[in-house]
C-alpha cells in the first residue's frame, strides 16, 4: 500500500525568508485563538485504495466458502426433494389437479401422477373432466385445459439415522432395493427385529425371538402381538385423519328467487334429526346445527347419504384412478364444538366397533358422554343387551361442565383399539383393549360402516361445527392384489390366509399414506442384483427367509420434515401457477 505526502513545500534559497516564516508559525501555533481565528485542522491521509486483483481474490474465496458450505449442506444435512407422486396423499401431494367446490368452497386435490393420457404436452387436460365433491357427492366439471400443479417440495433431514434411531410412523425418504438409483418417501411403519401384520388396517407388531421368526411361516399369532398406536403420537395421528364430512361445507342457501339446475334446497345434510324430538333441530342449509329442545334429541350420520359409504368419496385423490377394494370404517374421529344455552347440559358422542366387553371381543356400542357435573364416562352396551340393562362402564374421567354462552371443542376419537375423549384439546379420558392378533382374527370383522350419532339432553344447545373423520387404513388387499404381511380372514371356514412379515436386524418395512395407490413393501418382488450384493447377507436368503420388502438402514437417505414450497396459486386454471402458496407450508407429521 502506498502512502502520498501532500505537506507544503518550503524553499531553502532564503534563510532569513525561512527563519521568519518558522517565527511567526511558531508564534501562531503557541497562540491559537489570536484574532478570534479557529485552530488549525490537522489534514488526514486519504482513505487507502484495494488493489483491483486483491479486490477480485477476496471475492472469489467468499464465493467458494459459501458453494462449499452449501454443497456439505446439502449432502449432509438438509436436502430438498419433489413428490412426483401421489402414494403419500393426502399428507403429501404429488402432480395434481386443484379442485375448489363452487357450492361449498371445499378445496381438495386430485391425483394425475405421470405418466397420465388425461394431460396435453403444457399440462392441461386435454378433455373436460367430471370430479366429485367429497362434500356433496356432487358432480364438478373441470374444463379443458385446466392446469395440473407440481408436488410439493420438502426438505429432508439426511443422515439423522446416524445419530437416532428411527420411530415408527416417521416419514422417511430412503432408496428401494428393488430401485436403487430412485428416491422414495413412504411411511415407516415395521421395525428393525420385529414381526408384522396387517389385519382390517391396522398394524400389529411382535418382537422376534430366535431364528425360527425369520420364516413367515413359523409366526405365532397369540403371544406377544400388540397393536401399533398412532394415538402415541398425537401429532401424527390427527394429520392422518382424512374427512368423511364437515359441516362448515354445507351448500350456501338460495337468495332470493334464485333458481338453476342445483340450489341449496335440494341438498339435504348426512346428519339427520333421529327419535321423537326430531322436528326441534335445524340442519337443513346450515353449518350449524341448532337444538330447542329440553327433552333428550340426537343426530344420526347417514353414511348412503351422497355416497359416503363409497371408496371414491373416501379417497377423493383417487377418483381418477381404478378404485381399492371397498374397506370398511371402524377407526373414526368425531369433533363438536358445542355452546350450550344454560348449565346442566349434558352431551352423548357415540359410534360402534369391537371392543372387550364381558371378557369377550365383541361389536358393541360405545358412548362417550358429559354430563351436567363435568362427569366423563366412556359406556359400552352389547346388541344383545335387554332394553333394561345399564351400559358397561369402561372408563371414568372428570371435567368442568359445559359452560353457557361459550365453545366447547369436543372429540371422540376411537383408533387402534383405543377410545380417547377430548375436551378443548386436553385428553381427558383413554380407555385401550390389548388383546393378540389371533383373538381379533378369530373374533366378529369389521362391521362395513359404524353408527355414529350425536345426543344432547337438558336444554337448547348450538353445534358451531361438526366434523366427521376416519383413519389411515392400511389395506391388505387393494385392487385385488393380496400385500406381504396381510393377514385375511377365510370367508367359509375358521382361520386366515397370508402371514406376516418378519422384519430382520437393520431393515425397516415402509408402507404410503395413499394406501390403496401407493406402490411400497407390499408389492415389491425383488431385489436389484447391486444392491443385494452391497446391503444384503446370504443368510438373509437362507431356509425360507426372503428380505424382499424392506429397506437396509444403510440405504435410508433421512426424515422428511417440512413442505417448504407446495404447488403454487394461480389466478386462472388453466395456467401455471405462480403465486407462492405460503398457507400450506406445512411441519409433516
Amino acid at each position: 500500500m502506498t502512502v502520498y505526502d501532500r505537506g507544503p513545500t518550503m524553499a531553502a534559497s532564503d534563510p532569513q525568508s525561512t527563519t521568519a516564516d518558522s517565527t511567526e508559525q511558531t508564534a501562531a501555533a503557541a497562540s491559537p485563538n489570536r484574532d478570534n481565528a479557529p485552530p488549525a485542522k490537522p489534514r488526514q491521509a486519504p482513505p487507502a485504495h484495494r488493489a483491483t486483483d486483491a479486490s477480485i481474490k477476496d471475492t472469489l474465496e467468499s464465493i467458494v466458502i459459501a458453494l462449499a458450505i452449501a454443497f456439505v449442506f446439502r449432502a449432509f444435512v438438509v436436502e430438498a426433494f419433489l413428490i412426483p407422486t401421489g402414494s403419500m396423499a393426502p399428507t403429501l401431494l404429488g402432480q395434481h389437479l386443484r379442485v375448489v367446490d363452487p357450492e361449498t368452497g371445499y378445496r381438495f386435490a386430485i391425483g394425475v401422477d405421470p405418466p397420465t393420457t388425461m394431460l396435453d404436452h403444457d399440462n392441461g387436460l386435454n378433455r373436460a373432466q367430471t370430479a366429485v365433491s367429497p362434500m356433496t357427492g356432487r358432480d364438478i366439471t373441470l374444463d379443458k385445459n385446466t392446469h395440473a400443479r407440481p408436488g410439493d417440495r420438502i426438505l429432508v433431514l439426511k443422515y439423522l439415522y446416524g445419530i437416532a434411531e428411527p420411530r415408527r410412523w416417521d416419514v422417511v425418504v430412503f432408496k428401494a432395493p428393488h430401485d436403487p438409483q430412485t428416491n422414495f418417501i413412504k411411511r415407516l411403519v415395521g421395525l428393525p427385529n420385529e414381526a408384522v401384520a396387517l389385519l382390517d388396517g391396522n398394524v400389529y407388531v411382535r418382537p422376534l425371538e430366535g431364528d425360527t421368526d425369520y420364516t413367515a411361516e413359523t409366526q405365532d399369532l397369540d403371544a406377544g402381538w400388540r397393536i401399533a398406536r398412532k394415538t402415541d403420537r398425537p401429532n401424527i395421528q390427527r394429520s392422518v385423519f382424512a374427512p368423511v364430512y364437515d359441516s362448515w361445507y354445507a351448500p350456501a342457501p338460495p337468495v332470493g328467487n334464485a333458481t338453476g339446475p342445483r340450489v341449496a334446497a335440494d341438498w339435504s345434510p348426512p346428519w339427520r334429526p333421529d327419535g321423537p324430538t326430531a322436528q326441534r333441530w335445524t340442519v337443513q342449509g346450515a353449518r350449524h346445527y341448532r337444538y330447542v329442545g329440553d327433552d333428550p334429541g340426537s343426530l344420526r350420520f347417514d353414511f348412503e347419504e351422497h355416497g359416503y359409504d363409497r371408496l371414491d368419496a373416501r379417497y377423493p385423490y383417487n377418483q381418477f384412478k381404478t378404485a381399492s377394494n371397498r374397506e370398511p370404517i371402524e377407526d373414526i374421529r368425531l369433533a363438536v364444538d358445542l355452546t350450550p344455552d344454560r348449565f346442566g347440559l349434558s352431551v352423548e358422542l357415540t359410534t360402534t366397533s369391537r371392543v372387550v366387553l364381558d371378557d369377550e371381543w365383541q361389536a358393541a356400542r360405545l358412548a362417550a358422554s358429559i354430563d351436567g357435573g363435568g362427569r366423563v364416562q366412556l359406556l359400552a352396551t352389547a346388541p344383545q343387551a335387554a332394553a333394561n340393562q345399564p351400559p358397561t362402564v369402561l372408563a371414568e374421567a372428570a371435567t368442568d361442565p359445559l359452560p353457557p354462552g361459550r365453545i366447547t371443542a369436543l372429540e371422540l376419537w376411537h383408533v387402534d383399539h383405543e377410545t380417547v375423549v377430548w375436551v378443548n384439546g386436553r385428553r381427558v379420558l383413554t380407555h385401550r383393549d390389548d388383546v393378540s392378533l389371533r383373538r381379533v382374527i378369530d373374533g366378529p370383522p369389521p362391521a362395513l360402516l359404524p353408527e355414529v350419532a350425536i345426543g344432547i339432553d337438558g336444554g337448547p344447545a348450538t353445534l358451531q361445527r361438526v366434523v366427521l373423520e376416519r383413519d389411515l387404513y392400511y389395506a391388505g388387499e387393494p385392487r385385488g392384489e393380496p400385500a406381504r404381511g396381510a393377514i385375511k380372514r377365510r370367508d367359509r371356514s375358521p382361520g386366515y390366509t397370508g402371514n406376516p412379515i418378519a422384519v430382520g436386524p437393520n431393515r425397516f418395512w415402509c408402507i404410503g399414506d395413499n394406501s390403496p395407490q401407493s406402490d411400497d413393501g407390499r408389492f415389491w418382488t425383488y431385489i436389484d442384483a447391486t444392491a443385494r450384493q452391497r446391503f444384503f447377507d446370504p443368510e438373509e436368503f437362507a431356509d425360507g427367509r426372503s428380505p424382499v420388502g424392506l429397506v437396509p438402514r444403510d440405504m435410508m437417505v433421512g426424515r422428511a420434515f417440512f413442505v417448504y414450497f407446495p404447488a403454487p396459486l394461480a389466478r386462472r386454471t388453466d395456467r401455471p401457477g405462480l403465486v407462492p402458496n405460503l398457507a400450506d407450508m406445512r411441519f409433516i407429521r
